[in-house]
């Protein structure tokens, strides 16, 4: 389904689409699976590996624990796995994690007699190779991605691994507010992208050179509209992060933006045949009626199908709406 250059949305055979065509694309759709079975999993211990316990089902808490891991993981080794965060507050909650679902402790990773206030360990084979086969492989940061059994569990859990995982690498930030989550795998921030917008959240994703390592790395951000609705569907679990974001959404209430990632392109002509049926004091409606032909937001449309109730009876308008 795509937009063609007269506004008009058609269906085309996909042999038929070209680089910039806009697609029409779901958003908001709220549609979750209901798995929460795990994957089966058999283990023989050694006579000297930590044993501890396994969960049953996917549940919230293991949601939890496997979003910290994907964001502040390093899952390198064959016996332990470690964990990366300064804020005391989600130290505990890791901990507290790791105990509940597992039955072992989150140790402070010591050099030379010194701890740095944010470096864990988790020991225990036995853990490890459950995480593996979860889909948390070992390798780079590069190669990181969302765990299948998240992409097919219910919305309470896949929302709580998404918190966990905005605490560890996202962060938000003015001057305007945006969440913002960066990685080095393109995989993961594709997943994500697609997984905002199944809540009605519309990320821009992009890609940046880092010189110094001499390779790309990937941001999705969110502004506007698309920021609320993660605050009100998703958001973080620190007080830190919880408060600067309920201080960029109440910041943000009634700013009009124009986000180029949401917006309706080639209606410029249906905007023109309106505006000589609306009085003067359109000034939404004026603005996308420019020789420069922007292309309006969501929230831009509403504004002007509010100034152009007057005209409300033509197909133009109609169709708009």
């Amino acid at each position: 389904l795509a937009l063609a250059e007269s506004g008009e949305l058609a269906f085309r055979r996909l042999d038929e689409l070209k680089i910039g065509d806009y697609l029409a694309i779901q958003r908001g759709q709220q549609t979750f699976g209901q798995e929460t079975h795990l994957p089966p999993f058999e283990f023989t211990p050694r006579t000297n590996a930590l044993d501890g316990k396994l969960p049953a089902h996917l549940t919230e808490d293991l949601a939890l624990f496997l979003g910290y891991l994907v964001s502040e993981g390093t899952l390198s080794f064959d016996n332990q796995v470690t964990f990366c965060h300064t804020d005391p507050e989600i130290q505990a909650d890791m901990a507290g994690l790791t105990e509940s679902l597992f039955g072992l402790r989150l140790r402070r990773h010591m050099h030379r007699g010194q701890w740095n206030g944010k470096d864990f360990r988790i020991f225990g084979v036995k853990l490890r190779r459950f995480l593996l086969n979860l889909g948390l492989a070992q390798g780079r940061a590069a190669s990181k991605s969302i765990p299948p059994s998240i992409l097919t569990a219910p919305k309470p859990i896949v929302t709580a691994f998404l918190r966990a995982y905005f605490e560890g690498d996202g962060s938000i930030y003015g001057p305007d507010g945006r969440v913002e989550i960066a990685s080095a795998s393109y995989e993961l921030l594709s997943q994500l992208h697609i997984l905002l917008l199944n809540y009605g959240a519309v990320g821009n994703l992009r890609a940046k050179r880092d010189s110094k390592y001499d390779r790309d790395y990937y941001y999705l951000t969110l502004i506007g509209e698309n920021m609320s609705r993660f605050a009100d569907q998703i958001g973080f679990l620190s007080t830190i992060k919880r408060d600067k974001l309920k201080k960029y959404v109440a910041a943000q209430k009634g700013i009009r933006r124009n986000p180029n990632v949401d917006v309706l392109p080639y209606q410029n002509n249906r905007l023109r045949a309106l505006r000589p049926q609306v009085k003067a004091a359109a000034d939404t409606l004026r603005r996308f009626t420019r020789s420069d032909n922007r292309a309006p937001s969501y929230y831009s449309l509403r504004h002007i199908l509010e100034e152009a109730q007057t005209a409300s009876h033509d197909p133009n308008y109609q169709i708009l709406e």
